[in-house]
């Protein structure tokens, strides 16, 4: 590992920890999460080393209570790291379901990892990833890679080097330099990447995002599951994630179709001078409409281009 040369794509994130620990902590979170679990933790057992991956707390109806990075410690603690504002609000969801399971969580108030870091473009070799239960799995878990700092996480968003660093030494890590507001929006839109926060949260429905990685869908049944699956079945969303190309600088707000100026067709949730992400109905992309965002001062910017983020039949 060089610590001398500088990495040019470092982020530091507000995350909060909870543990599971007991006989049935794998158990009980293979059953509410969207994330094999259970894979994950036999993987940990047989490699002698933590194994984990990305995954989404859902409600019954297919939404997202809070995206949840975890890690198999053993069968028997796990610890999940997540975004600091859901902390709580995931903690009681889980909490609520543990009724004759053998299994304490904890809310974290002294994390055992000092800083939490995203690492988009890591200058480590990429972590192994653990072979699917099936060949057309797209879940995405991973034995964890050990440093002497603390632990890289894989998170895929980004790709194979996009990483969670959990740092117990924050000085012995790689000298780097941190990303802006302004230079982490434009990566992600460049990227694709939404964002907990300012791009989805608790009241998105998580097929409408392109998070398919951090899900399974061969495992067995877990909250919001049956949403899932019949969406993934039918084989169509009605709306999503896009990146958006203006012919000026857009805002964070509404986007609406341009013979239809009241009634706002999508969102704008990130931006950075005239590019943005958000979501989208893609009736009128099929339509063949004009898209505009309608400005304060009543001017119109003309959406020059739009990508879809989603994959769609």
């Amino acid at each position: 590992m060089d610590t001398n040369s500088p990495l040019s794509a470092v982020r530091p994130i507000e995350r909060r920890f909870l543990r599971l620990k007991g006989p049935d902590a794998t158990r009980y979170l293979q059953g509410m999460l969207t994330a094999d679990v259970a894979k994950a933790s036999a993987a940990a057992s047989e490699a002698g080393r933590p194994a984990g991956g990305r995954a989404y707390l859902l409600d019954a109806k297919g939404k997202a209570k809070s995206e949840i990075v975890f890690l198999c410690l053993s069968k028997e603690e796990i610890l999940l790291s997540l975004p600091a504002a859901q902390a709580d609000g995931a903690a009681t969801a889980l909490d609520a379901y543990i009724i004759a399971d053998d299994v304490q969580l904890e809310v974290l108030g002294e994390a055992p990892y000092a800083t939490i870091y995203r690492v988009p473009d890591s200058p480590f070799a990429s972590i192994p990833t653990l072979a699917p239960n099936v060949p057309d799995a797209k879940d995405r878990l991973a034995v964890v890679a050990e440093e002497a700092w603390g632990l890289r996480v894989r998170r895929t968003d980004f790709g194979d080097h996009d990483e969670e660093w959990w740092v117990r030494d924050a000085s012995q890590i790689p000298r780097h330099e941190g990303l802006d507001d302004a230079a982490w929006a434009s990566l992600r839109i460049a990227r694709g990447v939404a964002e907990w926060g300012p791009d989805l949260g608790t009241d998105s429905l998580v097929l409408e995002f392109p998070v398919q990685d951090a899900i399974s869908f061969h495992k067995g049944c877990y909250i919001g599951q049956e949403v899932v699956a019949r969406a993934t079945y039918r084989g169509k969303m009605t709306r999503g994630l896009c990146r958006f190309t203006a012919s000026a600088s857009l805002e964070v707000g509404y986007v609406h179709a341009e013979n239809e100026p009241d009634k706002p067709v999508g969102k704008l949730t990130t931006v950075e001078g005239n590019k943005g992400l958000g979501l989208l109905r893609f009736a009128p992309l099929d339509a063949g409409s004009k898209l505009v965002q309608i400005r304060a001062d009543g001017g119109r910017t003309l959406i020059e281009n739009v990508e879809v983020l989603l994959g769609r039949e």
